[in-house]
């Protein structure tokens, strides 16, 4: 047995003992969300194997506690140190799970908040082509093709615009997990979908899931991140794959990587370089939820202009990770300087409109 087999073994018995032991310590009708979800997130924090740690949580927390109930304890918590780095992806395994338990997409977007980057939308995605049992072939993607507009419906369907946008974003994650992570196979099943906007939101997912891929040794990503090439995949793509792939793809690998990130949107085309900027902004609240750090951070890349442009990206996503009620993005736009008030926040107001029906 290998050492990665020994560290699952001893994981997989790590996580069932300390669910034992709590299960036993509080009666199903005195469990304490809060206390519980906490002590969950730490273990899987430690483990050397967190994505199955985080699948197995995700069912445990669901058979104690209702979506809506682990959402918001994930929400007070989210910029803690053990939910900070893993919620997104603990909360894809809850949309997966939950849309199994209730076999509609629509049903898992009512109990859902827009939490930890809204990875409930996206599991519940997952869920639904998981659920058709579909043959991963290169033969059937016509037939996913012809589900994919159906699965998100209307924005009209929706409470909230965001929900609508976090929907075809997950479809980007299902179309990587369908194509048993096939870059170019997913790009065009988001194809399928009937606007512009909803086809980029959609790739956007796929560049997500394929640089989550890379390196993976259960999915393996077909056309992964290559460090010596910082701008593959784009290399080989076609044209209408680049806006996103030269603005998003290329710093999913570097989201932790300030100076690697700068150095990335300096060297991609020209007329991507403004919203490649931007996107480091929108990094940076991935990465810390302090105002005055990412302040410092913006205001660390040289030319001004790109620097109002991660501005923007952090203000613009601060709303929309934390949510409509969040002090954090006034806080933001206060300390910034004068001439970067504005446009800071007016993307805080459109941010806002995200989240009004």
């Amino acid at each position: 047995m290998n050492k990665r087999k020994i560290l699952f073994a001893l994981d997989i018995i790590l996580f069932l003992l300390i669910f034992v032991s709590i299960n036993f310590i509080f009666k199903k009708s005195e469990l304490n969300a809060q206390t519980y979800i906490t002590e969950g997130m730490q273990v899987c924090s430690k483990s050397q194997t967190s994505s199955k740690c985080l699948e197995n949580l995700s069912i445990n927390f669901l058979d104690n506690f209702s979506l809506t109930e682990i959402l918001e304890v994930l929400g007070e918590n989210e910029t803690k140190q053990e939910f900070f780095k893993n919620c997104h992806l603990l909360a894809h395994f809850l949309g997966r799970e939950e849309y199994k338990r209730t076999g509609s997409v629509k049903k898992v977007f009512e109990q859902s908040l827009p939490v930890c980057l809204g990875g409930t939308f996206h599991g519940a995605a997952e869920g639904y082509l998981i659920a058709k049992k579909i043959p991963f072939e290169e033969g059937n993607d016509k037939i996913v093709a012809t589900e994919f507009p159906r699965i998100c419906g209307k924005e009209s369907d929706f409470e909230k615009p965001q929900y609508f946008t976090e929907c075809h974003h997950g479809l980007g994650h299902a179309a990587m997990f369908f194509t048993e992570s096939d870059l170019l196979r997913a790009l065009k099943l988001c194809d399928a979908l009937q606007t512009e906007n909803q086809q980029a939101l959609c790739y956007s997912g796929v560049f997500m899931a394929n640089a989550d891929g890379t390196g993976s040794i259960d999915h393996p990503s077909k056309y992964g991140i290559k460090p010596e090439d910082p701008f593959y995949p784009c290399t080989i793509l076609e044209e209408r794959y680049l806006s996103q792939c030269y603005t998003y793809s290329v710093l999913v690998p570097y989201q932790g990587d300030l100076q690697k990130s700068i150095e990335i949107c300096e060297g991609v085309p020209s007329s991507y370089r403004s919203a490649c900027f931007q996107t480091i902004g929108r990094d940076r609240t991935t990465q810390s939820a302090d105002p005055a750090e990412l302040k410092n951070q913006c205001e660390s890349i040289h030319d001004n202009s790109f620097q109002k442009d991660c501005i923007e990206g952090v203000a613009y996503n601060l709303v929309i990770r934390f949510g409509s009620g969040s002090p954090l993005p006034k806080q933001f736009c206060e300390l910034v300087l004068a001439e970067n008030k504005p446009s800071c926040e007016t993307q805080v107001q459109a941010g806002l409109k995200r989240f009004i029906k």
